[in-house]
């Protein structure tokens, strides 16, 4: 063969590989030089289409009731900024902004504005660093499901949770690049995620904070105190002075009402037993149960969230029950469970993905990511044990481990020299995998928008089924916890067909001022029994709920009730009581 022949086709893959390199470099070098823009535009190519393609939804009716609350709306006739879980100076901007432009949805709107934000934060941490093409490259490939189920069913603690990530990510991306010329808009972009985590859901920052800490504690140790690193600790400890004065002014806000103080007392006593303990009713506690006045069906209707009879369940007794059972136990809260986590085909994605980043960490870091592992499980196992661990919690654990994976990662593509290429074995399997993966994320992103497109169907029925009923303004509908599908509505939809739907909901806001002043509005003083024979009153519930609540009528007042249907769909039941 002539030998000039043989030249060209071997020159041939040189030159492609060659005119991919120079790519690729002009890409990193413009990453490297200006890495908030070129985080900004992936951000928007990773987050625009999935605003586009899916519609939005709440993933809890806790969110729901926040946004009615905010508006004024089904729950109550004015606009308030009492909702207990959001702090008070965020709940009042949100609901100056309603009274001004009520036709807008703020509080979707920052759900999805803070999202992106936290995606963009991400990004700029790995492009402060090096491998920058490399990094985002596996960041798309693996984060576009994550990003994708933690965004569409808006929920506060996910939000709050993936902003914190974005904020100290991007802080130990500051950190770790050591170049003043980033501080500004780092700092700004940083102290924006952090401060919208701790306003949307403190609880939430405070778990990342946790997650974090080794990686504080790795990166202070593996790098040298200078001038530009101690100007970033003196940005930690002004974000934290802020965040403890944001925390303190909510408790002020609440605590200066005595009605609302005395509300936020229960809650916080209801919560931590209701969620957090393992409430049994049989022989052996039925002496204690006795002992405060409890039958069997008191407690379950304690544990369905019912809670109105102030003498039945008083502080008092709560403070018993706290007292009497046990926290640190695993037998509790059957709804988050390892069992749970592990049999949730996302955690299975987020497992496989992480093994798939193992092949690109580097020597001096596997040590390391293998520790965070174990700390990842022992902050897990402290939440299992202390509080419980629902997807809302174990899912940005484990997207906090991915990032930090790939946070740490490099390409191990070897060098590319002449005409040949010299690829790791480690990078060839990697590569192999990363493909296979993100096939495998199109197929789920196809079954996710299914299910999405399934969800505005229902919508859709949900909205005819409220024109059947047509709600007027003497009616009130008692909504026993989620047996309203809530969750259903279009989270960026407008909501006028529920300006008429009147609700005293039967959930963790029932014992607040909120609450009373619906009941004074329409005449009840004892809720259940008050909704008997009254044709303007009407119950919402599920059948488990309907048993618990003839036996309540049967045990406090010897009245035995019966049912009648107003209305009845596949979604929910308005039933008619009546003796």
């Amino acid at each position: 063969m002539n030998p000039n022949v043989i030249q060209q086709t071997q020159s041939i893959p040189a030159n492609k590989i060659n005119g991919w390199r120079q790519t690729i470099t002009k890409i990193e070098t413009f990453l490297g030089e200006k890495p908030f823009l070129g985080s900004f535009l992936l951000a928007v190519l990773l987050v625009v289409p999935i605003l586009v393609i899916f519609k939005f939804f709440y993933q809890l009716c806790d969110d729901t009731y926040a946004l009615f609350l905010l508006k004024g709306i089904v729950l109550n006739g004015t606009p308030s900024e009492f909702n207990f879980e959001e702090n008070a100076f965020l709940s009042l901007i949100l609901k100056k902004l309603y009274l001004q432009y009520p036709n807008i949805q703020w509080y979707s709107t920052l759900f999805v504005f803070t999202h992106f934000l936290s995606v963009w934060g991400m990004l700029a941490a790995l492009n402060l660093g090096t491998h920058r093409f490399f990094k985002n490259v596996i960041f798309i490939i693996g984060s576009i499901v994550a990003i994708e189920r933690l965004l569409i069913p808006l929920q506060w603690t996910t939000v709050a949770g993936v902003a914190a990530m974005g904020g100290t990510l991007l802080l130990a991306g500051i950190w770790r690049k050591e170049d003043s010329k980033f501080h500004l808009f780092g700092f700004f972009l940083s102290f924006i995620l952090i401060m919208t985590s701790l306003l949307i859901r403190p609880s939430s920052l405070e778990l990342i904070a946790l997650l974090s800490l080794p990686i504080g504690v790795y990166f202070f140790w593996k790098t040298k105190l200078t001038p530009s690193r101690r100007t970033i600790l003196v940005f930690l400890a002004v974000t934290m002075v802020l965040s403890l004065a944001a925390v303190e002014y909510d408790h002020f806000y609440y605590s200066r009402n005595q009605s609302w103080n005395n509300s936020m007392e229960f809650f916080q006593q209801f919560r931590w037993l209701n969620s957090f303990r393992n409430l049994s009713y049989n022989e052996n506690t039925k002496p204690f149960f006795d002992s405060i006045g409890w039958s069997a069906n008191d407690l379950s209707l304690f544990k369905q969230n019912y809670f109105m009879d102030q003498d039945t369940y008083s502080v008092e007794k709560l403070r018993r029950l706290t007292d009497y059972f046990p926290r640190f136990t695993l037998d509790k809260n059957s709804q988050g469970t390892f069992g749970m986590m592990f049999s949730n085909p996302f955690t299975g994605m987020e497992l496989v993905f992480f093994f798939i980043a193992l092949l690109f960490i580097p020597a001096e870091s596997f040590g390391f990511i293998l520790f965070y592992v174990g700390w990842i499980f022992l902050v897990l196992l402290f939440c299992r044990l202390y509080l419980w661990i629902p997807e809302r919690i174990y899912i940005p654990c484990l997207f906090s481990l991915n990032n930090i994976a790939i946070f740490l990662s490099v390409s191990k593509f070897g060098s590319l020299v002449g005409n040949s290429s010299s690829p790791s074995r480690a990078f060839k399997w990697g590569a192999g995998f990363l493909t296979l993966f993100f096939i495998f994320s199109i197929f789920i992103l196809h079954i996710d928008y299914a299910e999405n497109r399934y969800w505005s169907y229902q919508e859709l029925k949900l909205k005819a089924a409220m024109a059947e009923i047509n709600p007027q303004d003497d009616q009130v509908f008692v909504v026993w916890g989620s047996s309203f599908p809530y969750i259903k509505i279009g989270a960026f939809d407008n909501d006028e067909f529920l300006q008429r739907f009147h609700v005293i909901s039967v959930d963790w806001f029932q014992r607040t001022p909120t609450t009373s002043a619906m009941m004074d509005h329409f005449g009840l003083k004892n809720l259940f029994k008050d909704i008997v024979n009254n044709p303007k009153a009407f119950l919402i519930c599920e059948p488990n709920q309907w048993n618990l609540y003839q036996v309540y009528m049967k045990e406090k007042f010897n009245v035995d009730v019966k049912l009648q249907f107003y209305f009845r769909s596949d979604q929910f039941a308005i039933l008619s009581i009546h003796s």
